[in-house]
């Protein structure tokens, strides 16, 4: 769905629509899947350590 939106920031908010919503609750686990197979499960502990203490200090500046 379009919505006129102009506030001089260079991005555009989006709008889930109902049916939007549907389909992304339905692609989600082949999604999370994918993700598991093909990033997770091929690090290493140590890999996987330091990607998270990478997203936490990442998350912690961004809640700033």
């Amino acid at each position: 769905m379009r919505r006129a939106y102009f506030d001089g920031r260079p991005a555009r908010p989006a709008v889930l629509t109902a049916d939007g919503l549907d389909v992304l609750r339905a692609a989600a686990p082949a999604h999370v899947a994918s993700v598991r197979e093909h990033l997770v499960d091929v690090l290493t502990g140590a890999q996987l350590g330091g990607s998270a203490r990478r997203r936490s200090s990442t998350w912690a500046r961004h809640r700033r």
